[in-house]
């Protein structure tokens, strides 16, 4: 088992098997999600499936409403 933080929802997306999303302060799961792209893995074909697409936007999404919770707080 690896924990790896990263910023990156792309690396994220391409490495990861599960992607958690922690909530603005305080800081909490928000969310989870499966990655769930066969291994091996070839970065560059994974981000060209409409699956890729689909999840990005899905957690951009998620991410983004904490990020408006986090600058009114």
């Amino acid at each position: 088992t690896v924990l790896f933080v990263t910023h990156d929802l792309g690396e994220a997306l391409t490495l990861a098997d599960r992607i958690i999303l922690f909530s603005a302060r305080p800081g909490r799961i928000k969310d989870m999600f499966t990655v769930d792209f066969d291994r091996p893995r070839d970065a560059v074909k994974v981000r060209e499936t409409p699956h890729y697409a689909e999840l990005f936007q899905h957690i951009w999404h998620s991410l983004g409403e904490e990020f408006v919770k986090g600058r009114s707080a």
